[in-house]
């Protein structure tokens, strides 16, 4: 990697926050480069020299004068009612979506018209044989009758 690249996750190699692959690549480039084990070493004086430096007193009345301006938010009352009323407006919606749409025919399955004439055909063919049948047996009643 680039002593760039590597300058810039110094801090976060300091700090513990890198990934393990980039925490190996970072040590690896510091054993290898003196320009960023010198930079490194920086950082980690200026972060003692940071440490050193006490916190600045808070003036008495400081905690007072913050809780003074906080303003308190009213809190809103919850309940079932804003969920009843969203669940009856969806309804409502979902009703009237239901009444105004227009219904659509079934689209057109010319293979239901086959089917169709099919069947018409073959009951057609079945009344002539049964048309046949019951002349045949007529006929056969004339002959026995004198």
């Amino acid at each position: 990697m680039k002593c760039d690249t590597i300058r810039k996750h110094l801090s976060a190699w300091q700090d513990g926050e890198l990934t393990p692959g980039m925490r190996r690549n970072v040590s690896t480039h510091l054993d290898q480069c003196s320009d960023c084990r010198l930079e490194l070493t920086a950082i980690e004086q200026l972060t003692a020299n940071l440490h050193k430096i006490p916190p600045p007193p808070i003036s008495p009345g400081f905690p007072a004068r913050v809780m003074a301006r906080i303003v308190p938010q009213p809190q809103r009352r919850t309940g079932w009612l804003p969920a009843f009323a969203y669940a009856a407006l969806f309804l409502l919606i979902f009703g009237l979506g239901l009444v105004i749409t227009p219904r659509k025919a079934a689209p057109f399955q010319p293979e239901s018209i086959i089917k169709i004439s099919l069947t018409e055909a073959l009951l057609d063919a079945q009344n002539a044989q049964l048309a046949s049948v019951q002349d045949g047996i007529i006929d056969l009643f004339k002959e026995d009758v004198p």
